[in-house]
């Protein structure tokens, strides 16, 4: 498998629409490479196309779909290649790419439940920060007060410092 840590990964998102597109096209009883040549000519995104027209080339070349995935220069889930496996294997190769695109949506889900989860406590820590140097920034000044109730008056402090 060829890793190029440079190349950035398809998104679980992009492979959700990749292997949904594909199921669909493989449902209405088209071929797997022209499957791949449609929803590479509908895709506007450019690393998903180009993944899929690679994948595409290694195909109309010989080449099985999981051996194609293997030598692409393109990052993806791994987890992909297996769900392609299993479909060569099993002859069932639009039930594969179903499941494959439920596994990555139920993926983006988690991850978009996961960052609005963390986003709530960084964002009360930034206004918590904000607020401690507008303390330091613009300290409180006390006022003088008299109190009734104490024969003497209080003074005011000269110098408060806040650490």
């Amino acid at each position: 498998m060829y890793l190029n840590i440079m190349t950035p990964k398809l998104s679980t998102k992009r492979m959700y629409f990749i292997c949904q597109q594909l199921s669909f096209a493989l449902e209405s009883g088209m071929s797997l490479p022209a499957a791949l040549e449609l929803a590479a000519g509908e895709l506007s995104h450019k690393p998903s196309r180009a993944f899929l027209q690679e994948v595409y080339r290694a195909m109309e070349h010989g080449h099985l779909a999981s051996e194609a995935l293997r030598h692409t220069k393109t990052r993806y889930a791994p987890v992909f290649l297996e769900f392609v496996l299993a479909g060569e294997q099993n002859g069932t190769m639009k039930e594969a790419l179903a499941q494959a695109a439920v596994y990555f949506q139920q993926q983006n889900k988690t991850k978009q439940m996961l960052f609005s989860a963390l986003c709530y406590p960084a964002v009360l820590l930034i206004l918590l920060l904000c607020w401690n140097v507008r303390q330091m920034v613009f300290p409180c000044r006390l006022r003088k007060r008299k109190f009734t109730i104490l024969p003497a008056q209080i003074r005011k402090p000269k110098n408060i410092s806040m650490i």
